[in-house]
């Protein structure tokens, strides 16, 4: 993927409910933010803890794994997070 389309990718998902536009402009902010150290191959240090499952789910690449390693993740949603998250 290239970051053109993981802006497209981002943007494709709808602001779920309980979520006001700036919050939902952070999340994808971050989301973006995961995909870029992915695809430059960076290590991510932050831990991110999301009671949004969108999240996790534009963290996933074309075949539905997660680029998240496990422990940077604080899920409530394990189901979306536990298709291959990365051992790192």
């Amino acid at each position: 993927m290239t970051l053109v389309e993981v802006r497209k990718h981002i943007d494709s998902f709808s602001r779920p409910s309980g979520f006001n536009v700036h919050s939902w402009r952070a999340v994808k902010k971050m989301a973006y933010s995961v995909w870029e150290s992915y695809l430059s191959g960076k290590t991510h240090n932050r831990t991110y803890n999301f009671m949004c499952k969108e999240f996790y789910e534009m963290t996933r690449d074309q075949n539905g794994n997660s680029i998240l390693t496990r422990r940077r993740v604080r899920c409530h949603f394990p189901d979306l997070v536990s298709k291959r998250v990365q051992a790192a």
